[in-house]
């Protein structure tokens, strides 16, 4: 049985798909700065990066907010 502080350590990790998500827009990220050039394709790419980070902060915040309510101690 999984102790309540081991579960509270785990709870704020970041999770793999979110890992490899940052990965993916960083990786967008430096081909837009490699381009150095403004395109439709860069500008197209731009939106779809911060669509990734706006989609991931609501869900990380949604997260924090339930961890709250259960009552878990976050940093």
């Amino acid at each position: 049985m999984e102790k309540r502080s081991e579960k509270e350590s785990k709870i704020n990790s970041l999770s793999d798909n979110d890992s490899q998500a940052i990965e993916v827009l960083i990786n967008k990220l430096i081909q837009i700065k490699e381009s150095s050039e403004i395109s439709e394709d860069s500008v197209m790419n731009m939106e779809s990066v911060v669509f990734d980070i706006l989609s991931m902060s609501s869900r990380h915040q949604k997260l924090l907010l339930r961890w709250v309510k259960q009552g878990y101690i976050l940093d």
